[in-house]
């Protein structure tokens, strides 16, 4: 048994698969992470809340707990707040991501949202349409900033 748990850390060691979650805050970007940890990866975990600094929607959970789940889980949890809505942000992650991996990017999930404030269940035409363009304009951004990775 013990050979077997050497050969397992020693295929994870080689794999040294690098990922982005987005939006790793909580839920389902939340799962992701921690399992793409249990997996082995290096998880870069993004999301507007941290310790020192809650989202407008004033949620506990937070970047940094993800991070340390991932750790927790076998993989190497990073931490790294970004709001995917600002492009400056966006391509400072992706140059930390390409220094810090030597330009890799194997796995890039994404799990944004940001749009809690807006959800009532009412008609469609009731509601403010801005919600519809945030998750393309984040998705532009991160397109022109990470996919080069």
């Amino acid at each position: 048994m013990a050979c077997l748990g050497v050969i397992q850390a020693k295929k994870r060691a080689e794999l040294m698969v690098t990922c982005l979650v987005t939006g790793g805050t909580r839920g389902a970007g939340r799962g992701m992470a921690i399992e793409l940890g249990a997996a082995g990866a290096t998880v870069y975990v993004t999301g507007r809340t941290t310790r020192a600094s809650r989202s407008p929607l004033n949620r506990a959970e937070t970047i940094e707990e993800t991070a340390e789940l991932v750790t927790r889980a076998g993989g190497q949890g990073i931490a790294v707040r970004c709001d995917h809505l600002v492009p400056s942000e966006v391509e400072a992650l992706a140059r930390r991501v390409e220094d810090e991996q030597d330009g890799r990017l194997d796995v890039l999930v994404d799990d944004t949202w940001g749009g809690d404030q807006w959800i009532e269940w009412k008609p469609l035409w009731e509601h403010n349409l801005l919600i519809l363009g945030l998750g393309r304009r984040s998705e532009a951004c991160r397109r022109r900033c990470c996919y080069k990775l």
